[in-house]
């Protein structure tokens, strides 16, 4: 009967076990990796002077070389509206680049879009290229990049946004956010939702799956142009910054 007993006890304990691995596993597996794509690009040029766009895009500590699509995105300061498409090839460890001359004096934006792995994100830098005038920095997009990011400035927001989204089906949306170049955790993150012309907006909390890393997978349920601005919280941080996607 004590036999009986003890081996009852042993089998029990080992099926607690077995469960608890299981559920360890299936939370690791839940956590989404976000792609990671580190834009290099140099801050000042000369007027024709060529350079090489570089972008390196890396998942998990591990590099990035099957990349659906990566493009660099360039335009003259406050004229976004006229900004050119410049296709990236892979050279070797997950590095995509271009290369580009800029052929006339001012400020210009580059913005690498990296899509992978069913995510997409978009890094951005500026160039001073030749003699630049107070005048000619001083546009309403240099003001704008100093009114997003004032007294913020050491936060950044790496928005995951999914390479296709369907409607009706859901789709993983990954923020990693970090403060003064470290992973900024147990803050609030939240999507603020809304449709083209709609005056309806929602709210949705990401739930923080590692540190740093915020993730959701939500629904949209009708096709057209969706805007998301995502909300980060924490103590004396209160910072934001703006998307768009196209629902299929």
């Amino acid at each position: 009967m004590k036999k009986i007993l003890l081996l009852t006890i042993i089998i029990v304990l080992l099926s607690a076990c077995g469960k608890s691995d299981e559920s360890t596993n299936s939370s690791s597996e839940d956590v989404i990796k976000p792609i990671e794509a580190v834009l290099d690009v140099p801050e000042k040029l000369d007027v024709n002077e060529a350079v090489t766009l570089s972008v390196t895009v890396t998942q998990d500590e591990g590099v990035v070389d099957d990349a659906s699509e990566i493009e660099f995105e360039v335009w003259k300061n406050g004229e976004k509206e006229e900004s050119k498409m410049i296709q990236a090839n892979h050279q070797k460890d997950g590095v995509y680049t271009a290369e580009k001359t800029f052929d006339e004096n001012g400020i210009f934006y580059v913005q690498s879009h990296v899509t992978a792995r069913d995510m997409h994100t978009m890094p951005k830098a500026k160039i001073t290229v030749g003699k630049v005038t107070k005048e000619a920095g001083d546009t309403k997009e240099a003001d704008k990049e100093t009114s997003e990011h004032h007294h913020h400035s050491n936060t950044t927001i790496d928005f995951q946004i999914p390479e296709t989204v369907k409607v009706n089906e859901a789709s993983a949306y990954v923020a990693k956010i970090t403060h003064k170049g470290e992973p900024l955790e147990n803050a609030l993150v939240r999507m603020e939702v809304w449709k083209d012309e709609s005056k309806k907006h929602e709210y949705v909390n990401l739930n923080e799956a590692e540190t740093g890393t915020y993730q959701i997978e939500m629904k949209l349920d009708d096709k057209g142009t969706y805007h998301i601005t995502v909300h980060v919280e924490k103590d004396e941080i209160h910072t934001h910054k703006e998307f768009e996607i196209e629902t299929e």
